[in-house]
């Protein structure tokens, strides 16, 4: 593993094109060569200590898979407003989490899935990340 991670520092360049331009070249001090199965190992110890954040400072439970990051609380049908606050708190942190890391977050794919009964759901509760 130690030469594995030696190679992870090795500095190289990296160019960009797009149709007949070129970009200058820049170099890479470190990096995970593609498609390599280091890429995804890698991913996932970097992003490992966000359990911290979520579970520990916020009290929110976590399940990673890979990529994939899903957020759940549970409350009962009279308590479900508190969840807002928590939850929205949380969402925050992640995001400042992922900027610490030069990741983002996309919003875009960030959804809120409210479970229950059809009688007991209705679209009061909506929560908004910026």
């Amino acid at each position: 593993m130690v030469s594995a991670l030696t190679l992870l520092a090795v500095p190289t360049t990296q160019s960009f094109v797009l149709g007949d331009t070129t970009t200058e070249a820049h170099t890479v001090d470190r990096s995970v060569p593609q498609g390599s199965v280091l890429g995804p190992l890698s991913f996932v110890a970097y992003t490992d200590d966000i359990s911290d954040v979520v579970e520990r400072q916020h009290g929110i439970s976590l399940h990673q898979y890979a990529d994939d990051k899903h957020l759940f609380a549970c409350a009962r049908l009279d308590r479900i407003a508190d969840l807002r606050r928590p939850l929205g708190d949380c969402m925050v942190s992640v995001k400042n989490w992922c900027a610490s890391r030069r990741l983002q977050l996309n919003t875009n794919k960030t959804e809120a899935i409210r479970f229950g009964s059809r009688a007991s759901i209705n679209n009061s509760f909506r929560m908004t990340v910026h």
